[in-house]
């Protein structure tokens, strides 16, 4: 038996400028990088449905919807994460250059049961995790 290879800790610096290249997307979870499978067409067509739902619901406010090609930066108390999730709302955005917004109030992730005997299992639901009091101006 092999002992597993020790990974190093990326900073934060590197990881970003190494997204700016990078031919598909990776998540950041406090040092540590990982890659990101491909969804299903379940999958993008609920999470592009809960997109179109918050597009409509925000139409004419401050606040923004975004899908998974936009990445989000979420500080920890111990550490820092960037996450591409299927939609986020964000209220104050960074500025119109950076490639990410720091302080989104609902953070959306669909959800799939693991497949079974090789097929996908029939439930997908999506999980809203709210990161801030109230979506609501």
């Amino acid at each position: 038996m092999s002992a597993g290879r020790k990974r190093n800790p990326v900073s934060v610096e590197t990881y970003l400028a190494d997204e700016m290249h990078a031919s598909a997307k990776r998540e950041y979870l406090g040092g540590f990088v990982y890659a990101m499978a491909g969804a299903r067409i379940v999958r993008n067509t609920i999470s592009g449905n809960i997109f179109a739902a918050l597009h409509n619901q925000l139409r004419g406010k401050s606040c923004r919807p975004f899908n998974s090609d936009t990445k989000v930066r979420v500080r920890l108390p111990n550490q820092t994460r960037f996450y591409y999730p299927d939609a986020m709302v964000v209220c104050r955005s960074n500025d119109q250059h950076s490639s990410f917004p720091d302080e989104p109030v609902v953070i959306v992730e669909v959800l799939s049961l693991p497949s079974v005997n090789g097929k996908l299992a029939r439930q997908t639901s999506p999980l809203f995790i709210p990161v801030s009091p109230s979506v609501s101006e």
